[in-house]
């Protein structure tokens, strides 16, 4: 006989997986979009802007719709969407055919994943064995972000085909769709409450220009008019957004779950782990590619050790989270993490990969420690009723996190690229150079070692970033994630006759 909670607990974990693998695993069939299809550096980039965009948008209202008419629904409705999208996607004759199959999957993405959540939440009432079956989640949807580039360099290395990367969605979103229609568990809504249409907008229309100006703000600069407008845009919408929820009598997001210490911490933390992810995956991404010449392929290949790391931690993660609280683990992960960043400090242009490797696998023991964690800690904080929509904010925030840091940080190593290189180039070929990023590197002679040379440097800055984000989160997670998983108490059989 199958046991359905463990069924829910995989296709759950698949389904998020293929969501969040579709981040990172286009990024190496870019170029070959761009030779078929024709299209420009600043139009090819809405083929990732335009999965990442929808996704970050919906994901709070795809929560509150979830709980509101049903997470199994939610769960159902948006793999359908996001198979849908990647057909569409691997079917695509031009750029806007592809951009809008990329959107579907990011709307399908959003309603997947909080109710993937909600659904392995339902599926685990008692909250030690649900923070334990949450390491497993985690090891499975964990890993994929680091591994999209490793997935899309083997299939595109054995079929020279981009659509490959897409249409390999359709065949498992079908058999997981199958799976999860027989043994996701059916619980009706708990609340008769009317939707907020005045908090969806005010929702979808903040989020959305605030990520798209921070997923811009990197390439097009802090001052340029669409960044500028949009970020205005996000700065008025959002608090007009929060104030409209504490005086809504049915809100979208209950600011009620704000008041309890364990929510805010692990949503705060989340977010923390979000940038330091995200950017760090990034700018080690430019480096392997531009400043040491390699294929995306070896690239992703040798980000392996922090993928493996964190599928291996994540499961006993939910463990020691169960035993010991969540503290421990959140904390001892941060401080992992943090000191294997510190450690990469030594990188340079020349360094071998047999000297960082071991900082990569502890850097993902450290992620593995947190990610099981924190989403337990947020659902425990949360009402059961509630489940959809602190899964939503929890991945908001993780989001929200990796998109400012990838913004803010690329700031900071352009500026510092620039000065690194004034000291040998001219004041001009300098700003030139450091405005092209990493890329520069690949030019070869002088110029090419005196870019790769300073980008090194300037990234060295991301790590000390990232480095005491980490260490502060573990201080503020060792003195605040004090609560410990609960079982559910046991109930006579009197009272349950009763």
């Amino acid at each position: 006989m199958v046991d359905k909670r463990r069924a829910t607990l995989l296709v759950t974990g698949l389904a998020f997986f293929m969501v969040l693998l579709d981040t990172t695993i286009v990024t190496v069939a870019l170029p070959s979009v761009q030779r078929d299809v024709g299209a420009g550096l600043g139009p090819l980039g809405w083929v990732v802007t335009g999965y990442t965009l929808p996704f970050a948008a919906m994901l709070l209202p795809a929560g509150v719709l979830g709980d509101r008419y049903g997470r199994r629904r939610a769960f159902l409705g948006g793999l359908t969407v996001f198979t849908l999208g990647s057909a569409v996607c691997a079917l695509a004759d031009g750029l806007p055919q592809l951009v809008a199959g990329r959107a579907l999957q990011g709307v399908g993405g959003a309603a997947l994943g909080p109710a993937s959540l909600a659904l392995v939440a339902t599926a685990y009432p008692d909250e030690r064995q649900r923070v334990r079956a949450l390491g497993v989640w985690s090891a499975l949807t964990g890993a994929a972000l680091p591994a999209g580039p490793v997935i899309g360099g083997l299939l595109l290395t054995a079929t020279s085909n981009w659509r490959v990367i897409f249409a390999v969605n359709v065949p498992v979103g079908v058999i997981t769709l199958i799976v999860g229609a027989r043994v996701a568990r059916h619980v009706p809504a708990r609340t008769a409450a009317r939707l907020d249409v005045t908090g969806l907008l005010l929702s979808v229309g903040g989020l959305t220009p605030l990520v798209f100006a921070l997923s811009e703000a990197g390439g097009r600069g802090w001052t340029d008019i669409r960044v500028l407008g949009c970020l205005t845009a996000g700065a008025v919408l959002l608090p007009a957004f929060l104030i409209r929820q504490a005086r809504a009598r049915y809100p979208l997001l209950p600011l009620r779950m704000f008041r309890d210490r364990l929510f805010d911490t692990a949503t705060a933390a989340a977010f923390t782990v979000g940038f330091v992810l995200t950017s760090h995956t990034f700018f080690l991404a430019q480096f392997f590619q531009d400043v040491q010449g390699l294929d995306p392929l070896a690239s992703g290949i040798r980000t392996l050790p922090t993928t493996l790391a964190m599928a291996v931690t994540a499961p006993f993660a939910g463990h020691l989270a169960a035993r010991f609280g969540y503290r421990t683990p959140v904390a001892l992960g941060c401080a992992l993490g943090g000191a294997a960043l510190l450690m990469l400090l030594r990188l340079q242009p020349d360094t071998a990969y047999s000297a960082l490797w071991w900082d990569l696998g502890l850097l993902g023991v450290g992620f593995g420690l947190t990610l099981s964690p924190l989403i337990g800690a947020v659902l425990a904080a949360a009402p059961p009723e509630l489940s959809g929509v602190a899964s939503a904010v929890n991945n908001v925030a993780r989001q929200l996190g990796g998109t400012i840091g990838i913004a803010a940080l690329t700031t900071v190593v352009t500026v510092r690229t620039a000065a690194e290189l004034r000291a040998t180039l001219t004041p001009a070929l300098a700003g030139r150079l450091a405005h092209a990023g990493a890329v520069a590197a690949r030019t070869g002679g002088p110029q090419g070692i005196a870019v790769g040379q300073a980008f090194t440097t300037a990234i060295h800055a991301t790590f000390v970033v990232n480095a005491v984000l980490l260490l502060l989160t573990a201080a503020a997670s060792a003195g605040l994630l004090a609560r410990r998983p609960a079982p559910v108490p046991e109930v006579s059989p009197a009272h349950a006759t009763a």
